[in-house]
């Protein structure tokens, strides 16, 4: 069976992209024993632009220098408190609907959390750790009627999940 072509994007230097970007290159490239280690650095720069370029600038593509540069990248945009702070901060950047009937915006906000928090998942931070913050971050994006909606709907449970007004979202966009 003949697969399709892998293409890695382009990593630049936001630190949300990180782990997808170290996925794809450590499976083809990084993990590929058939190569040297200075083809891999070249494979390496060849993905990279903007501050994750420069970041490893002056490195010259001898073998010694691609562990330091995996160093270099690693701690620079792979480090977990990073990328936590980033899927944060893109939480915290959500557009505020305001209008209840602006759907698209609604669809918008909604899988905007829904990627975010995926993200956080995955880099093992549980709801329980950041729920509240969160609550407070969502509450103060979306418009009144539909908090008073959910509260409705959520009758039984005085306490706001945020797992349960996603499910809300979802089903109300």
């Amino acid at each position: 069976m003949h697969l399709p072509h892998l293409e890695i994007e382009t990593f630049y230097s936001d630190s949300c992209k990180w782990l997808d970007f170290w996925n794809q290159f450590e499976t083809t490239i990084h993990g590929n024993d058939d190569l040297r280690k200075t083809e891999k650095f070249a494979y390496l720069k060849s993905l990279l632009g903007g501050n994750a370029l420069s970041s490893i600038s002056g490195l010259t593509i001898i073998d010694q220098n691609y562990d330091s540069s995996i160093e270099i990248l690693k701690e620079r945009f792979g480090r977990t408190d990073i990328m936590i702070s980033a899927h944060m901060n893109r939480l915290l950047a959500i557009e505020p609907v305001r209008n209840i009937s602006y759907l698209k915006g609604l669809r918008k906000l909604y899988d905007e959390c829904e990627i975010q928090i995926r993200s956080l998942n995955s880099l093992n931070v549980t709801s329980g750790s950041y729920g509240n913050l969160l609550n407070i971050i969502i509450l103060q994006k979306i418009p009144e009627e539909l908090i008073l909606e959910f509260n409705w709907y959520q009758k039984t449970n005085t306490e706001f999940q945020i797992k349960e007004f996603i499910n809300f979202l979802k089903r109300e966009k």
